[in-house]
Order: C-alpha cells, then structure tokens, then sequence
C-alpha cells in the first residue's frame, strides 16, 4: 500500500512529468532512426532530401508516443509484486496482440493523413502490409516498455529502501551517541560525589584530631580542585595537561592527609601533552595506589605515574608500594572493583569500546595500574 502511494505522487501515466519523459524519449528515438535512414543515403551516393526523411517515420513513432502513457498505466495495474510474474505476464500477453494491432492500425491512418490518402482500401492494404512487416518488432516493443516501466519503479523502490535505511542507521547512530553521552554524565556524577565524599571524610579526620590548619588547608585545596572539575566537567575527554593539574591538585590534598609518608613522582614527555585522555581518568588510579600504598603503610609509600605512548596507544601506568598480593586483577572482573575503579571502565567502554583498557595489577610489592586509550589529538574546539 505504501509503495502504491508513492508510485502515485512521482512518475507514472497522469503526470506531466511522465508525459515530457515520453515525449522526449520518443522523440530521441525518431532522431535515431532519421539519422539512420540519411547515413545510409549519404554513404550509398543518394541525394538526402533531409524534409522527407524528416517526416517519413514520424507517424510511426508519433502512435508510438501516443499509445505509451496507456500502456505505462496497464503495467502499473499489472505490478508482479500485486500479482506475481506469471499472472503480470498472462495479463500482458493478450494485451500484447490488441496494441499490435492498435499501434499498426493507428500508424496506418496517421500515415495516411500525412500522405491525402485515406481511401479504406489503400488503407487496409498498408495495414496489412506493416502488420506483417512490423508486428513481431511491435510487440517486442511492448514488452520492452511493459519490462523497462518495471525496472524503473524497481530501481525507485531500491533506492527508497536505501534512503529509508540510511536515515534508520543514522538516527540510531544519533541515539547511540546521545546515550553514550547520558552514560557518560552519569558516569561523571557519580565519580564526584565519591571523590568529594573521600575528601570530605580525610578533613573530617584532621578536624577530630585537631589539625584545624591542615583542615583548612585542604578544604581551599579541595575548593581549588572543585573548580578545575566543573571547569572541564562537561567535555568527555581534556588534553593530559589539564588531566595532570587535576592529579597534582587532588595530591595536594592527599598529602595534606599523609605528610611525609606520601611521595609522588610523575614522568611525562611535553611531546604527549596535548593528547586526549578521558576527564579524572587518572584520580580513580592514583587513589586506589594511595589505598594499597600510603593509606596501609606505616613509613613512606611512593606513588609513581608513567606516562608513554607507542603504535599509537597511550599509556597511564600508575605504581605504589603498598602490600602486594602477587596476584593479576584486571579490572573488568568484580573482585576489588571499587566505584571509582569501576566507574572508570564504563567510561573507557563508552568513550572507545574495545581499544580503552585499565588493568590492576596486584605486585608482591605494590599495585600497578595501567590504563591505555588510542591517541588522540587535542581537536581546535577543545583546545579553545
């Protein structure tokens, strides 16, 4: 029903459209065949009255022109996708004989009205003649204009599907894309209250044992750092400059909390700074070396961050010297997967799929965390 419809409003019999692709199509025909018939004067020596090889086929083709928009009507009632290709072609067959005879009988009086002579009999004789001469040329005809008028709707089909599935395809591509955005602000909203959470219970524990300066110290660093995050809080990914001051900033905190056991080292080469790295992707790694490190240590833990790149992947690697298990945990098994652990996997999937990866692994001396995402370039709107 729904292809009838649109057959309906574009090019089928009825339409001007339609008529002037007849008439054109018609009209290269009769030029093909004049063209023909004056070579052939030309190369066999003969004088080529151009007039009369003007006029000479024209009723021919012009009851031609005039019978295709009926005929073009009759395939459209006749769809194989209505009937099926048997009953179309049984359909057709019959109608085939009546419009060779029809198109020869109307070719007959139009040939006669351009020659002054429509005496029945010359008539009948110049029917008879041109039926059987052309018959057989004038039902291939048919055929060819029934089949050809086929092809063209099912080409108009074909690329009606396309488009519909084009349009489909990208409009899930756009779904997609707005879930994963979704995703990834959920993501983000949940990863702040947990650090701000962490945060906020470290100066708690400085204010119970009455270290009131480092309290306040710590709650301008955490302001500080608070900043810095609703700055960049709305793009998915900042350059590893920005990704960094975020890390130095929530270190500053830590050692607030820690003093002097806390020692931290970061090595960078300046040629990786303007990569693209998911934001706080870092925080989530350097707490959790802080918690198997500084956090269940007595005397000085060191929390070192390494950062390469090679084949195009960069690559976080984040080591403390806290009390290993000798285990391997990848971090996309359950065991030990805390929330900002975790949380930072899901951004990984939702940013890159299969090409963002962190795995944690639990060293008989510390943990080591790595992270790799494929590089990218800081792009002129983020930059800006």
């Amino acid at each position: 029903m729904k292809r009838e419809g649109r057959i309906k409003d574009s090019k089928l019999p009825g339409g001007i459209g339609t008529l002037k692709f007849v008439a054109v199509f018609w009209t290269v025909v009769w030029a093909v065949d004049v063209a023909k018939d004056i070579v052939a004067q030309v190369i066999g020596g003969e004088n080529a009255d151009i007039s009369v090889l003007l006029m000479d086929p024209t009723p021919w083709w012009l009851a031609w022109f005039l019978l295709t928009p009926p005929i073009l009507w009759v395939a459209r009632r006749t769809d194989p996708d209505s009937l099926g290709w048997l009953p179309s072609a049984a359909v057709h067959l019959p109608i085939s004989f009546f419009v060779t005879g029809f198109h020869v009988a109307l070719a007959t009086i139009l040939f006669g009205i351009r020659n002054g002579d429509l005496e029945v009999s010359g008539l009948m004789i110049n029917f008879r003649n041109m039926l059987f001469g052309f018959g057989l040329a004038d039902m291939l005809t048919y055929w060819a204009l029934v089949v050809g008028s086929y092809a063209f709707r099912f080409q108009q089909q074909y690329r009606d599907r396309l488009l519909a599935s084009v349009r489909l395809e990208a409009k899930a591509a756009e779904l997609q894309a707005s879930f994963a955005k979704a995703r990834l602000d959920a993501l983000r909203m949940e990863l702040n209250p947990h650090f701000l959470f962490n945060s906020l219970n470290s100066i708690s524990g400085l204010v119970r044992r009455g270290e009131n300066d480092s309290a306040v110290g710590m709650i301008a660093k955490l302001g500080h750092l608070l900043r810095l995050t609703l700055d960049s809080s709305s793009r998915p990914e900042v350059s590893l400059s920005e990704e960094i001051d975020l890390v130095r900033s929530y270190l500053e905190i830590e050692k607030i909390r820690f003093g002097d056991r806390l020692e931290v080292t970061i090595q960078c080469p300046d040629s990786l700074l303007d990569k693209m790295v998911p934001t706080l992707v870092m925080q989530p790694l350097v707490e959790n070396a802080i918690k198997h490190g500084a956090a269940k240590r007595a005397g000085p833990s060191l929390v070192e961050i390494v950062v390469g790149a090679a084949d195009g992947i960069l690559t976080v690697r984040v080591r403390d010297s806290g009390k290993g298990t000798g285990e391997v945990l990848r971090i996309d098994e359950p065991a030990g997967d805390g929330i900002g652990l975790s949380n930072t996997r899901s951004r990984l999937e939702q940013l890159y799929g299969a090409a963002g990866t962190v795995e944690l692994n639990r060293r008989p001396h510390g943990s080591d965390a790595v992270l790799t995402v494929p590089i990218r370039p800081v792009s002129g709107e983020q930059a800006s």
